[in-house]
């Protein structure tokens, strides 16, 4: 808990804080180009009568309202996923700096984050990989009664989490340390954690603009055990 109250006070600094509106502006510019020029002219042209000849049976009011419900919806659905997703490819370019900062405000001691690239790299193919193995087996459980509630969270909860051990790791630890990390795990706390944050990270705008503050608890989280273990 202590990493979790350590966080918010990081993230609510100035610094922090202030950067915390980047993922947001750029998920939220590039989603608005992606809808406004994709799903919503699509839906725009079902409900103005084009592609009759293709789908005719469009013609119905009632078909017709059914698939602009279902476009909507599957838009507000990838508006949420992508966002984070987009956010995310921000959040990764600030970390080191918010790693630094919480580093030399709290703990001040020496960090090795000299992973290279192809280490960071192979590390997050395997990871898709993995993901999307486990993602192929969710779509099975999808008619399994009662595993179906929770079918298509696992293996999006397992990405969430290793992209982010993935992503603190690499500031934090050198070239072993950060292979022994994304192989055994850097502790329960941590996979509680990324059960939580992701579950916030499903409320819109909240879970984008929330993304330095995961990354605040969970640099606090590794440099508080890296700093207990140099002592």
């Amino acid at each position: 808990m202590q990493s979790l109250f350590r966080g918010f006070e990081d993230f609510r600094s100035g610094k922090v804080l202030s950067l915390s509106i980047l993922p947001l502006l750029f998920s939220g510019v590039v989603l608005f180009a992606l809808l406004k020029f994709g799903l919503f002219e699509f839906a725009s042209a079902l409900n103005e009568g084009e592609f009759t000849g293709i789908l005719s049976v469009l013609n119905f009011s009632f078909v017709r309202s059914l698939v602009l419900g279902l476009a909507n919806l599957l838009g507000w659905y990838l508006v949420i996923v992508c966002s984070v997703a987009l956010g995310g490819v921000v959040t990764g370019f600030l970390t080191p700096f918010v790693v630094r900062y919480i580093n030399a405000k709290r703990y001040r001691i020496s960090l090795d984050g000299d992973v290279s690239l192809i280490a960071v790299g192979v590390s997050m193919l395997g990871v898709l990989w993995r993901f999307l193995l486990v993602f192929a087996v969710s779509l099975v459980l999808l008619f399994v009664p009662f595993l179906n509630i929770f079918a298509l969270s696992l293996p999006f909860v397992y990405l969430f989490h290793k992209l982010m051990l993935i992503d603190l790791a690499s500031c934090c630890f050198d070239e072993n340390g950060f292979e022994n990390a994304v192989k055994n795990g850097v502790g329960n706390r941590f996979r509680i954690f990324s059960v939580l944050f992701y579950l916030i990270s499903l409320v819109p705008f909240v879970g984008v603009l929330a993304q330095l503050f995961f990354v605040s608890v969970y640099a606090n989280l590794l440099l508080d055990t890296l700093s207990r273990k140099n002592a």
